[in-house]
């Protein structure tokens, strides 16, 4: 019987209950979106007067610690919270923020500063994260093929030619030249060589050109006597482009001259002895160009190779073998005009 009655009776009865008390605590609730952005605003009341229950579940700063750093912006006019005193300042302008990711109970984020350190909090409403790029590369979904690029052939608009004058002086080998006189003494001999050089100065790896030379030759004979030889020839001639060795410019030369005048005068023991040739010169150089006034200052060292074919013999000479060479080895200077 009794529970019947205070079944009905007790909506009656709870329809008088008090409310104020629920009231007041309402009204001590905190109110974030009420922040007033103009001026320093104070949070003590939050945490010293702690008279209420928390209607989320209180999230440990263990916890944020434990959570990964993410990069954000703060816009200017935004209300930033210190944690040493609970103020509250407003920023001045866009500020860029690192800060734990997991927020705390009542919706608020750590920054980071520079150190490592936690002093500030913000609202969370008031960053914005940035997402950092993980991929420097992303290939795309839609594409064009690239235009074909056209190699144009780099030539040179204006042909230019170098003159260069050249002196040789250089050791003999005459190994023809003794063969020829039947006297050990000839194979020794001293060379000197006139050079005047015109070449094409162009942007392909090999200079072409064309030279003409004049070289004069003296070898011993026994009991005082001496051979006198003497040729002009002429070829063409091939410069290899400058490069580089130890800071300094180099280059390699080729000639391959001929010659119908080549001749020889020779005081032997047996009287005065005339021959004439027809000449082959192959003559190599590494020379080192060096820049002044006027062009170029080269200097090098050269070996010279050479062929001779008797021209117009009348009489009959013994010659052990015609391919054996006279061979030159020596020092040379240019000067090229620009």
């Amino acid at each position: 019987m009794w529970p019947v009655v205070f079944f009905f009776v007790f909506p009656l009865w709870a329809n008088e209950i008090d409310l104020t008390t629920i009231q007041q605590i309402d009204e001590q609730l905190p109110a974030f979106n009420e922040i007033d952005l103009t001026k320093e605003y104070n949070h003590s009341i939050i945490r010293k007067e702690n008279k209420y229950s928390s209607p989320n579940k209180v999230v440990p700063w263990v916890k944020i610690q434990e959570s990964a750093n993410s990069l954000g912006s703060i816009k200017g006019g935004s209300p930033i919270v210190r944690l040493e005193d609970n103020k509250t300042f407003i920023t001045e302008k866009t500020i860029w923020v690192k800060y734990y990711t997991l927020e705390d109970e009542n919706g608020f984020k750590y920054l980071i500063n520079k150190n490592g350190e936690t002093t500030l909090r913000i609202d969370s409403r008031y960053v914005r994260p940035i997402q950092q790029e993980i991929s420097l590369h992303v290939p795309p979904t839609k594409y064009t093929p690239a235009t074909e690029k056209k190699l144009e052939a780099e030539y040179d608009k204006n042909l230019n030619f170098r003159p260069e004058v050249s002196f040789y002086s250089g050791y003999v080998m005459g190994d023809f030249m003794k063969d020829l006189f039947n006297d050990s003494n000839a194979r020794t001999g001293f060379s000197n060589q006139f050079g005047a050089h015109l070449f094409a100065d162009w942007k392909l790896p090999l200079k072409v050109g064309g030279v003409l030379h004049f070289e004069r030759a003296t070898y011993g004979l026994k009991e005082d006597g001496k051979i006198n030889y003497q040729s002009l020839s002429f070829g063409p001639q091939f410069k290899t482009k400058d490069f580089e060795l130890a800071g300094l410019a180099y280059r390699f030369q080729l000639q391959i001259r001929v010659s119908p005048f080549a001749k020889v005068n020779a005081e032997t023991s047996s009287g005065a002895v005339n021959f004439n040739f027809n000449s082959t010169d192959l003559l190599t150089t590494f020379e080192h160009p060096m820049k002044n006034t006027l062009g170029e200052f080269v200097l090098g060292v050269f070996t010279q190779s050479q062929w001779l074919n008797f021209r117009e013999q009348p009489e009959i000479v013994s010659v052990r073998a015609s391919n054996k060479t006279n061979t030159s080895l020596g020092l040379f200077l240019s000067q090229v005009f620009e």
